[in-house]
């Protein structure tokens, strides 16, 4: 994830705000969580869309959640993308938003800080630390609290301009070689 940090930010769409799902679509990574907290938002005439990049056994789900209801015409799937054109949408993306159930340290939340794009999750595995103390993270399964951390975001373009700047810090002081090699001598100097 250090060479991301070398990628400018890219420039965010004008229109509604977009919201990515990147990964496996699967219950465990709340993939039906997001549906609902996202019908919960078109209800509420929040002006935005909801993207999914990936594949798995929902798909049809979310397909099918695509053409009804408020959510019509505001969710489009794209189905498995090389890694980076997948790279790209997340850096002009509003949001990444990860609502697992369960995570160790997603790739995707660091890929997505690095490029300077916010990111709503929850609070599983290491995307706490990820995140830092101001993320916007909700309980595994919690539809609400998850529809008013992408509702918060989507009304707030200063939110996620501070989320972005410092997930990018936080990437940088992380994930950068620097930083990666300073964390392996580190531990090699507490086991030598």
């Amino acid at each position: 994830a250090g060479e991301l940090l070398d990628h400018p930010i890219g420039d965010r769409a004008e229109g509604p705000f977009v919201f990515l799902f990147v990964g496996r679509l699967v219950e465990s990574k709340g993939v039906l969580e997001l549906l609902a907290a996202f019908s919960e938002l078109r209800a509420a005439d929040v002006d935005a869309e909801l993207h999914f990049i990936g594949s798995g056994p929902l798909e049809a789900t979310v397909r099918d959640a695509a053409r009804s209801g408020a959510t019509e015409g505001r969710i489009r799937v794209r189905g498995g993308l090389p890694h980076a054109e997948a790279l790209e949408a997340i850096a002009k993306t509003g949001a990444l938003v990860l609502p697992s159930h369960g995570e160790g340290s997603p790739l995707v939340v660091a890929e997505a800080l690095a490029l300077g794009t916010p990111v709503i999750g929850t609070r599983v595995g290491a995307m706490p630390e990820l995140l830092g103390a101001e993320g916007l993270l909700s309980e595994p399964g919690d539809v609400s609290g998850l529809a008013r951390n992408m509702s918060l975001l989507a009304a707030d373009a200063g939110l996620g301009a501070r989320l972005a700047a410092e997930g990018r810090q936080r990437a940088a002081a992380t994930l950068s070689w620097a930083a990666v090699t300073r964390a392996t001598l580190e531990f090699y100097g507490t086991v030598v």
